[in-house]
């Protein structure tokens, strides 16, 4: 009988700097099939960065709340290990970012979320102002940093840029707004996941620095 594990609301993965043991069901990692990832940006760096000329907007299947500041990229694959941080991984293939002021503009996309590292990678895109053509086209870019500390409820990473996606923001729009270690606002993710037969208990995954709870439930199943 086939069952699936939802990770959602207050139910979300979270990172933090100490990892209480979780009981595995499996020995082998678990199939992500679906799910979303939350990202919500922090007002005041908003502010900055529309008051700088540059307007962020979701591409792809990817979703802006423009109430909330908050995007939505729906997830589509990965692995979702036993121990989870780390050795997971959280696809995004076909949502995405695009920053842009005038003709210019940095897209990044297709973001993969690693708990080993506690990174996300992905795709990025610069155009040619004059043109509006596509110019470097990169792929597994470090693009944003996760840490523990955020303080709203389905929330609970921090996300800051990584050297790289600051550079390239400070290079494509001639500005030096963006730095390396700047959180620009808080995530958190919900995958869904296939998994093999399990024991009637499901494990609860307790994490330092504020409990941020995993928990997995299941689907009902069909009379």
């Amino acid at each position: 009988m086939n069952r699936n594990k939802t990770l959602s609301g207050g139910r979300r993965l979270a990172a933090g700097l100490s990892l209480a043991t979780l009981a595995a069901t499996s020995a082998n990692a678990s199939l992500i099939t679906g799910g979303s990832t939350e990202v919500r940006l922090d007002p005041a760096i908003a502010g900055a960065i529309t008051g700088a000329g540059v307007t962020p907007a979701a591409t792809g299947t990817g979703i802006l709340d423009l109430a909330t500041l908050t995007f939505t990229f729906p997830i589509t694959g990965g692995t979702l290990s036993d121990t989870v941080i780390p050795g997971s991984t959280i696809e995004h293939d076909g949502s995405g970012i695009i920053f842009s002021a005038g003709t210019t503009s940095l897209a990044i996309s297709n973001f993969v979320i690693d708990t080993t590292t506690l990174g996300i990678s992905g795709g990025a895109v610069s155009t040619d102002p004059a043109t509006g053509d596509p110019l470097d086209v990169e792929e597994g870019v470090p693009l944003f940093s996760l840490s523990a500390g955020g303080t709203e409820e389905g929330f609970p990473f921090l996300v800051a840029l990584t050297d790289t996606a600051s550079g390239a923001l400070n290079a494509t729009f001639g500005t030096d707004l963006f730095d390396g270690g700047m959180v620009i606002g808080a995530a958190g993710t919900a995958p869904v996941v296939s998994e093999v037969p399990e024991p009637d208990s499901l494990p609860l995954l307790a994490i330092g620095l504020g409990m941020i709870g995993l928990r997995f439930m299941r689907r009902d199943r069909a009379a």
